[in-house]
């Protein structure tokens, strides 16, 4: 059984707490990584399981090594990291989605201006336009529509809501195009085909 000692100073020299200290040997810190590694679920009787050592001398260990003060300093780097993680993702998905609204707008527009001299009624118009600007308000992550509902003796209460995917968007603006194709009669083909149709 390990003598009971003073809990060792941890270093100020820039390296992570969960990184092996000054005065703490391998295994020490072998030990120490198998307890950080057991996640926010960590005991000192699982370590002490896994170690095959008494829940007393995981205990000592765990005093003279400061295993609690460096293993809550590597949850939350790992919560840093997961975060930063996540708006990175939240960032890139943001692009591709401007990216592909602006592809779909150069698209909407060249069937437009090509479809005008084929009398191209303001209500097909509307549809492609409108499904553009939801698929930018989309990638943008604002609300699609607002919806009023009012109660007993109470003013109008706004609900608002983001559809649901981008595939009910892009379905949206495929329907629109299918509707131009249909109603010039390009039907059997691809929906995107009515944007290559001649000026």
């Amino acid at each position: 059984m390990p003598t009971p000692r003073e809990p060792i100073t941890l270093a100020e020299d820039g390296r992570d707490l969960w990184d092996r200290q000054p005065g703490e040997s391998a295994k020490r810190w072998g030990q120490f990584c198998v307890y950080r590694d057991l996640g926010r679920t960590r005991t000192l009787k699982r370590v002490a399981e896994r170690l095959n050592v008494t829940h007393r001398t995981a205990q000592q260990y765990a005093h003279s090594f400061r295993w609690s003060t460096r293993a809550e300093a590597f949850d939350r780097h790992m919560d840093e990291q997961w975060v930063a993680a996540i708006q990175e993702r939240q960032r890139r998905m943001v692009q591709d989605h401007l990216k592909l609204a602006a592809e779909f707008h150069g698209k909407a527009m060249d069937a437009i201006t090509s479809l005008v001299g084929q009398n191209l009624n303001a209500t097909e118009t509307v549809r492609v336009a409108t499904a553009y600007s939801q698929l930018i308000r989309f990638a943008l992550g604002e609300p699609d529509q607002n919806v009023s509902i009012t109660g007993r003796g109470g003013g109008p209460v706004r609900f608002s809501h983001v559809p649901a995917t981008e595939d009910a968007l892009r379905a949206e603006l495929d329907e629109a195009i299918r509707h131009l194709a249909r109603k010039h009669a390009t039907t059997g083909v691809d929906p995107y085909d009515v944007l290559d149709l001649p000026e």
